[in-house]
């Protein structure tokens, strides 16, 4: 009997090591057996799609979802979710990614400590949930002090709330203020932008001071900018405003209060669209750059620094076809010799007879764009060259006072030349939103308008 049963054993060894090409050691199943049990040319897990494992008894099982198969079904050495950073849910039928290096990469996996916080990618940095986690960023609720609310901004960037009376913050900027109760934001950049951010609306009754700082928030170095009440009217009185360009991902936190809207408008460089004035941050418009052939947000032709018109002269005020920082066009007729339409102080000639020409030369000529060598304008001299003409003295200055003008002489004005032919009259009607004047000087009328303060 004991000879009967050492043969049986050794016989069932032999089996065992004849069928268990997987080196399975548990119970032989049709996916582990070596046979080829369905017919289809495919033995066993993982090579029979039959098979969702190797305990499975049988080839012809429906197959599982890619992400989780237990498969490699894409080569990159990563296995379903939460290793395979292609797989963002176990229910997924498909592993592609372009991990490493491809823009889609999620953080949690492109090899890069994104959030700078000493940890990289899945499973090692605590702040990732898979590999497919598209964050590394781990919240920090005391970021910015034990004292401090730190809240999530809401999905269209405004949000209102009451300062809860209580422990004051300890973040009270070096040079705007506060440290009274607030409530701070995080933000989460992840590209260049540039955050705006107002309390101009009808919901602040708080006198508020905004900043922005970095992820260290609790010290104040870090501080990138901050307004308390200095933005011009009409803003409601104790409303504040921020611009901040930010260019390095990461996390940032604003805090004030709080009737609240911030955008987070396309940085400079970025690609865009040209939807609209607000894709692109202030100062910046959404044009193909010299060079390029697509479209991204960039400074105004006037101000980028770049001779766009090929004449030598760089912006405003060198730039004869530039007439502010703000111009979208640097195209003039005084390149490579003075033509019909080329300003007095680019012209290369002595207009006013003072023995100065042109821009710099001439200290009258507040930029090569003035059209006039002789008329005193900090704001320079526009030519009208049609019927039509759109001005706005807001924020120009006041150079004259004519004598039909306000009693203090301090209101703003713009300086117009006209070139006209022999005539008996000419005839200059105002259309404005206040108050206007009218100057004409001769021989070549130049017309000022300004608005008349009240006194």
């Amino acid at each position: 009997m004991r000879t009967g049963l050492f043969i049986v054993v050794a016989s069932l060894a032999v089996i065992v090591g004849c069928g268990n090409n997987n080196n399975n050691t548990g119970p032989k199943t049709q996916c582990n057996d070596g046979i080829d049990n369905d017919g289809d040319g495919q033995i066993d897990f993982p090579d029979d799609l039959g098979c969702i494992s190797e305990d499975d008894d049988s080839e012809d099982s429906l197959p599982s979802p890619q992400c989780s198969d237990g498969r490699d079904n894409d080569g990159d050495g990563h296995v379903d979710y939460p290793n395979d950073p292609g797989c963002f849910a176990p229910q997924q039928d498909d592993e592609t990614d372009d991990c490493p290096d491809g823009p889609s990469c999620p953080q949690c996996a492109n090899g890069k400590d994104d959030d700078m916080n000493g940890q990289t990618d899945f499973p090692n940095d605590v702040g990732c949930a898979s590999a497919s986690d598209i964050d590394e960023y781990t919240e920090n609720p005391t970021a910015c002090g034990s004292n401090v609310h730190i809240m999530k901004l809401s999905h269209d960037g405004h949000v209102t709330g009451t300062l809860m009376p209580g422990n004051p913050s300890s973040l009270m900027s070096p040079q705007c203020g506060g440290g009274g109760p607030e409530d701070v934001y995080e933000l989460r950049i992840t590209s260049p932008k540039v955050v705006v951010a107002t309390t101009d609306n009808a919901g602040t009754a708080a006198d508020t001071v905004l900043y922005v700082r970095g992820t260290d928030c609790v010290n104040n170095t870090s501080e990138m900018g901050c307004n308390d009440d200095s933005m011009p009217a009409p803003m409601a009185e104790g409303a504040s405003a921020i611009a901040v360009s930010i260019a390095t991902p990461g996390t940032y936190y604003l805090g004030g209060a709080y009737d609240l809207t911030v955008k987070f408008l396309t940085g400079e460089g970025e690609s865009c669209q040209g939807l609209g004035p607000d894709e692109c941050g202030p100062g910046l418009i959404c044009r193909v750059p010299l060079g390029m052939t697509t479209k991204s947000c960039q400074k105004h032709v006037c101000g980028d620094g770049v001779d766009d018109d090929g004449d030598g002269k760089n912006d405003f005020p060198q730039d004869p076809g530039c007439t502010s920082l703000d111009d979208d066009d640097e195209s003039d007729n005084c390149f490579p010799t003075p033509g019909p339409g080329c300003p007095e102080c680019a012209d290369g000639i002595d207009n006013d007879g003072d023995t100065h020409a042109d821009f710099p030369g001439d200290t009258t000529c507040t930029s090569a764009s003035s059209a006039s060598e002789s008329c005193v304008s900090t704001d320079g001299v526009t030519q009208i060259t049609q019927a039509v003409t759109m001005g706005d003295t807001t924020n120009a200055h006041g150079d004259v006072n004519p004598a039909c003008g306000s009693s203090s002489g301090t209101a703003n004005d713009l300086t117009y030349r006209i070139d006209v032919p022999a005539l008996t009259s000419l005839t200059l009607t105002m259309t404005a939103t206040w108050d206007t004047t009218r100057r004409a000087v001769a021989p070549r009328s130049r017309a000022r308008t300004r608005r008349r303060r009240s006194t």
